[in-house]
This record gives C-alpha cells, sequence and structure tokens, in this order.
C-alpha cells in the first residue's frame, strides 16, 4: 500500500469504439448524497491539512535517513488514521474514501478493518453514484470518489472483507449504476476479485468467471472491458493445445501485410514479446540461433511485437540480432493482442505443419527439442507421400 497521500492517476486507457448509451434513470433511493455540515467541513480541512503536511514531514525525513543510512521515519497513517476513522463515522465523505483507499491500514485487526471498510463504503457509494461520469478521469482521495474509484477500493479491499461480501457490494451497485460502462466496470471488477483467489482457476479461467466474460461480451460490447473479455474468451476456446491456431492478417515492422495462414504447411514458433520485457532479453540469442540453423528448413519464427516505438525497435532488433520477421503492434494493447486475449508476456506458441497448437511456453533448449520433433514427424509424413 501506498504512503502518499495521493497514488496518482492510473496510466491512460485506450480509447474504447463508441458507446450507444443507455437511457438514464433517475439514481437509487440511497444514491442521493447527503449534506455535509460547515462544521464536519473544517474539522476535515484541518485533517487535510495536518496530512500533508505529515506527508510532506516525512518525505524530507525519508530522504535524510536514506543519505545518512538511518532507519526509514513512520508514515503519517499511524498517528492521523483515528481522526479519519472518527470523521467517517461522522459522515464525511473524503475521510471515508480515505479510510477506505488504505484499508488495511485503520486497524490493528481485520475484522475491525471490514467493519470500518463496509461502513465507509455505504458513505462513500451516494456520492459516487452521484459523481457517475464515464468521460471523467480516473482521481485519487481527496477528491470525491466516482464508480471507476469505488470500484478499485472494494476490489483491493476484497482480501479484508471477503470475496462474497465484496462480490454483494458491486451486485447491488450494477443495479444502482446506469452507464454501459459503469455496469461494465464492475462486471469487470467482479472478474477481478475472482481472479484475486488463489483457488480460481485463471487458466483456463473458472465457470464463474467465463460467466462474467459472456456477459461483458454480449450485454457491454463497446466498451474497453467488453472488447477485452471477448479476447479472453476467443483465447480460452481458441488457443488451447490440441487446437488448431486461427488465423490472423497483419503487417510487418516494415509494413508489408502477411496471413499467419502464408507459413501453412511449416512448424511455426508464434512468439507475443517485447524489448520492454526485459526478462525476453536473454531468449534473444538463442532464438536467433534456432533461426539461423533452422534456415534451409520449412520452419518460421513470427513475433508479434508489442513495443511502442516503432524506430526504437528497429534499433534495438539490429543490436540484439533479431532475425525474424515481426508483427507490428504498437502497443501491449494492439489489435491482434487485444483480440486474442493476450495478458503475459512474453507468451509463445508452437504450431506444428497442420496447423495445430503443439504447446505453449516453451523455451531455450526444450523449445529446440520440440521444433524439431516436429521437423521429423513432417519429414516422416512427406516420405510416406
Amino acid at each position: 500500500m501506498d504512503t502518499s497521500a495521493n497514488r496518482g492517476a492510473s496510466p491512460a486507457r485506450p480509447d474504447p469504439a463508441p458507446v450507444v448509451r443507455a437511457e438514464s434513470r433517475a439514481p437509487a433511493q440511497d444514491s442521493v448524497p447527503p449534506q455535509i455540515s460547515a462544521e464536519l467541513q473544517a474539522r476535515y480541512d484541518q485533517l487535510l491539512a495536518d496530512w500533508n503536511a505529515a506527508v510532506a514531514k516525512q518525505n524530507r525525513e525519508q530522504i535524510e535517513a536514506k543519505a545518512q543510512g538511518k532507519p526509514l521515519p513512520p508514515s503519517p497513517h499511524g498517528f492521523l488514521r483515528d481522526r479519519f476513522v472518527e470523521l467517517a463515522r461522522a459522515g464525511h465523505p473524503g475521510a471515508a474514501s480515505w479510510c477506505m483507499q488504505f484499508s488495511s491500514m485503520v486497524a490493528s485487526d481485520m475484522v475491525k478493518q471490514r467493519e470500518i471498510f463496509l461502513l465507509c463504503e455505504a458513505i462513500v457509494r451516494p456520492f459516487a453514484l452521484a459523481n457517475e461520469d464515464p468521460a471523467r478521469p480516473l482521481i485519487d482521495w481527496p477528491s470525491p470518489f466516482g464508480i471507476p474509484e469505488l470500484v478499485r477500493t472494494i476490489q483491493d479491499a476484497s482480501w479484508i472483507i471477503g470475496r462474497q461480501d465484496a462480490l454483494a457490494l458491486c451486485t447491488k451497485l450494477f443495479d444502482q449504476v446506469t452507464q454501459p460502462e459503469s455496469k461494465a466496470q464492475v462486471l469487470d471488477t467482479e472478474v477481478n476479485i475472482y481472479l484475486l483467489d488463489p483457488k480460481v482457476s485463471k487458466d483456463p479461467p473458472s465457470a464463474e468467471v467465463m460467466a462474467l466474460y459472456r456477459r461483458l461480451a454480449n450485454d457491454y460490447p463497446k466498451t474497453e472491458e467488453g472488447q477485452l473479455a471477448a479476447g479472453q474468451i476467443f483465447r480460452t476456446e481458441n488457443l488451447q493445445i490440441g487446437k488448431t491456431i486461427p488465423d490472423f492478417a497483419t503487417e510487418d515492422v516494415d509494413g508489408v501485410p502477411f496471413k499467419l495462414s502464408d507459413y501453412r504447411g511449416k512448424v511455426i514458433v508464434l512468439d507475443f514479446w517485447g524489448f520492454w520485457v526485459r526478462g525476453y532479453w536473454g531468449y534473444i540469442p538463442h532464438e536467433a540461433k534456432l533461426v539461423e540453423r533452422l534456415m534451409d528448413k520449412p520452419f518460421a519464427l513470427i513475433g508479434v511485437n508489442t513495443d511502442e516505438n516503432k524506430e526504437g525497435f528497429r534499433a534495438f532488433a539490429k543490436e540484439k540480432g533479431v532475425n525474424w520477421r515481426n508483427s507490428w503492434q504498437g502497443s501491449r494493447n494492439g489489435p491482434l493482442v487485444r483480440a486474442w486475449g493476450i495478458n503475459r508476456f512474453p507468451k509463445v506458441y508452437v504450431i506444428d505443419h497442420k496447423g495445430v497448437i503443439r504447446d505453449m511456453g516453451k523455451r531455450g533448449f526444450e523449445l529446440d527439442a520440440l521444433v524439431d520433433k516436429l521437423l521429423a514427424e513432417l519429414a516422416a509424413e512427406q516420405e510416406k507421400k
């Protein structure tokens, strides 16, 4: 958990396709924000000033402690949390949102943390519903919470309040929000709450997660969350060992169009990667040697590159000895990456000459051995003809 007053805005998200907005309806009765008294606001303003001063003091002391090799100073959360909890209990949404964002620091035991979070969520929810605006950028405390901030804190606190309570909060919120984007955000939060549970299968996704993916993809296809869910469904249903790899059309880094099916009849290693994955760099020399060794064989290594700067990629590829063709995606959220639901990098698929996925994930000498085995299968089949 961050110890600063603000964690900063989340990275900019790619623009989703235009959304046809649902007809608005009146907010639920309990979504009307209560009035805040002048006395309560004054107490909160003073607390906020004290918080900002304490954080600034801590930052200065941290710099000095690091320079002198001394222990770091304590966080201001410990000696200010009781005041935030007190004002949250009194009904101030700013104090309540602080308690939700720093839910693990408001008390020393999880029972108390859970009680305070649920209390604060009930205080913040009417303000978030009144502040529902899909075009509004993601912000952090002490600004008024909107739906994105509310679902984020529910997700983050699910390990404190319990999965079932977190999902119940989302279910209630889903019925209260009015915009398709907000409903998609709530469903996506439910997905993430499931995936945080180590007992829930992530690949392939559990039945509960797949059901949520289908709701997102079918009911909210023009939202970012709906499009990403469609990719996860596609990956689960099509990109598994024993399945025939789907075809795709793309352009390489030189702007030359090509299709995966252009390589049908060859053994293919399809690699989703990027130089931004520093851990991948160690594989490059080995894969370059594999390409060189099998230059005269029915083999192709095809990269799906997710770096953002094309000229930077060209220069780095030359320096590192990348000698295989690469589809240019322009980001880790490029069209093919999104459509195929690739969310972990690097990701490699080994495909036989019939287009069947034979493995996912092998690297190094294990990859070499599998490619050689598949080439031998191809040669044996050709000899029989």
